[in-house]
């Protein structure tokens, strides 16, 4: 679990906003996490100036495209979460590819991913899961709202 817990740290640094940090847990996140391959790794590192420098999204967002059509087995959804690309980051975690895990929905809850749960897409995505369902019967997150829209989407406090 240690790469997921280094993307958490990205994520808590992400939210304060201290780019020297983001940076340097980028770099943890990529040493500790083991179902980063090669050959993924190395996008990883030539997208890396995007996650704090905005001038450098739309760059990135090109990478990642090609990225993906040449790995499709891969599951770039956390890449590109950690970029700031919340429409590619809903587009990738619905398109289809071999199970990764529930991974996903137990990462999103941060605040830097706020835009994520709040995307219209995301309830889509959370529909596939059974959270709707599961919310309906439980109620939704804590500090969360379903706003019936239009689009419905998750309004979080946070």
């Amino acid at each position: 679990w240690r790469g997921p817990a280094s993307l958490w740290l990205l994520k808590l640094a992400q939210a304060e906003g201290d780019a020297d940090r983001i940076q340097a847990q980028f770099a943890s996140w990529l040493r500790d996490d083991g179902r980063i391959g090669a050959p993924q790794r190395e996008v990883h590192e030539a997208v890396a100036a995007a996650v704090t420098d905005p001038g450098q999204r739309e760059a990135a967002r090109q990478t990642m495209a090609q990225a993906v059509a040449q790995w499709p087995d891969y599951d770039w959804t956390a890449l590109l979460l950690v970029l700031g690309l919340t429409d590619e980051a809903i587009a990738e975690a619905a398109r289809p590819k071999p199970a990764s895990g529930q991974i996903l929905l137990m990462m999103v809850w941060s605040p830097a991913d706020r835009a994520l749960r709040e995307h219209p897409g995301f309830l889509a995505l959370g529909n596939a899961a059974g959270l709707l369902a599961f919310w309906d019967e439980r109620g939704p997150p804590d500090g969360c709202a379903v706003a019936a829209g239009p689009p419905p989407r998750l309004d979080c406090e946070r």
